[in-house]
C-alpha cells in the first residue's frame, strides 16, 4: 500500500495582513499605504505547504476557527493539498491574525500578532495521523500536541525536526527529545537564561545530545556538534520581506533530512530555500517547488540520495 503521508507537521496556522511600509510609524500621524494583502502564515502551516511543493505528501495538525481569518488560512492550505487534522472549523471563536509591516528596502519586518481564542489541537488529533509518516516537523505554539507527536514518533523510530521559535519553560522536554533542534536566533538565550549566544547554544547541545542549529537571519545559520561551532552563510538576495524565512528554512531542512542528505548539505539547502522566500511579500511569497530547485540540486548534489515522490 502507498503510505498516506510522508511528513506530519504539528503546529500553528494563521492569517497574515502584510503591509509594505518603509521606515517606522510616526506616533499620532496618518500615512497612506499601498499594496496590502492577506496571506496564510504560521510556522508549521507554512512548512507544510513548502514540503508539499517539494513533492512530499503532507498532513498538518493545527487549529482554526470558522471565522473569516480561519477560512482564509484553511483555504490556503487546502489549495496546496495539505491534509488537515484537528479542530479546524471551530465555531464562535477568533482565529489568529498577524499584522506585518514589511520594509521592501531590505526586507526587515515588524509583526503584531494575536493568538485568537481557539481550542488547541489535542494529543488524540495527533495520534491518528501517523499512517506511513517518515518524518515529523513541529513548532512550539501547541506544546501538548507537539509533545504527543514527539512521543509517538519516538516509539515508532521516526525523526522529529523542531522549529523552535520562542522559548518557554514547558518546551524543555521537547528540546531534550527531538532529533533535529533548529532554534531561532534568540531561542537558546531564552531557553537557557545564558546571555552569550554561543554558550547558550552549547547548553542546548548538552540538553539535547545531538547537533543543534541556530538560524542567524541574513547571516545564515550556526551548527554546533562534537566538532565545535560552524557557520553556514546564506546567499545574498534582494530581500523585500523576511517574514516566513525561518519557516521556509525549517521546511527545507526537514525535506533534506527526509532525503537523508549529509547534515551540511541539509543546512546549505535550507539557507538557499529560506533566502529565496525573502524575495516576495508574505510568509509564503516564494516557496519554491521541486522543479524550481532542480538547478541547485544538480549543482550541489550530482547524485541525489533517493528520489522524491511527485504527487
Amino acid at each position: 500500500m502507498t503510505p498516506k503521508f510522508d511528513v506530519l507537521c504539528v503546529g500553528f496556522s494563521c492569517t497574515d495582513l502584510v503591509i509594505p511600509y518603509s521606515g517606522l510609524p510616526v506616533y499620532d500621524r496618518k500615512r497612506q499605504v499601498h499594496g496590502l494583502r492577506f496571506h496564510g502564515g504560521g510556522p508549521a502551516a507554512t512548512a507544510a505547504i513548502a514540503l508539499r511543493r517539494l513533492g512530499l505528501k503532507t498532513a498538518l495538525v493545527t487549529a482554526l476557527g470558522d471565522d473569516e481569518w480561519g477560512r482564509v488560512s484553511k483555504s490556503s492550505l487546502e489549495r496546496e493539498r495539505v491534509e488537515l487534522f484537528g479542530p479546524v472549523s471551530q465555531k464562535g471563536v477568533r482565529s489568529p491574525l498577524s499584522v506585518i509591516l514589511a520594509d521592501p528596502d531590505g526586507g526587515a519586518r515588524t509583526i503584531l500578532w494575536n493568538r485568537g481564542t481557539l481550542a488547541p489541537p489535542s494529543p488524540k488529533d495527533v495520534r491518528r495521523c501517523f499512517d506511513g509518516v517518515k518524518l515529523v516537523l513541529i513548532d512550539e505554539l501547541y506544546p501538548k500536541a507537539a509533545l504527543e507527536a514527539v512521543l509517538v514518533a519516538e516509539a515508532l523510530g521516526i525523526p522529529v525536526v523542531f522549529d523552535a521559535g520562542t522559548a518557554a519553560p514547558e518546551l524543555e522536554e521537547l528540546v531534550k527529545r527531538v532529533t533535529v533542534l533548529a532554534a531561532s536566533q534568540h531561542f537558546p538565550q531564552g531557553m537557557t537564561g545564558i546571555s552569550q549566544p554561543r554558550q547558550a547554544l552549547e547548553a542546548l547541545f548538552r540538553m539535547n545530545g545531538r547537533p543543534v542549529i541556530s538560524t542567524r537571519g541574513k547571516d545564515g545559520c550556526w551548527l554546533l556538534d562534537e566538532r565545535g561551532l560552524r557557520t553556514f552563510p546564506a546567499p545574498v538576495v534582494a530581500a523585500v520581506d523576511t517574514t516566513g524565512a525561518g519557516d521556509a528554512f525549517h521546511a527545507a531542512l526537514a525535506f533534506a533530512f527526509y532525503m537523508a542528505w549529509p547534515l551540511e548539505k541539509c543546512l546549505e539547502f535550507a539557507n538557499f530555500y529560506g533566502a529565496q522566500n525573502c524575495c516576495a511579500l508574505g510568509a509564503r511569497g516564494r516557496l519554491l517547488g521541486l522543479e524550481e530547485v532542480e538547478e541547485w540540486l544538480h549543482a550541489h548534489l550530482p547524485v541525489p540520495s533517493q528520489p522524491v515522490r511527485r504527487s
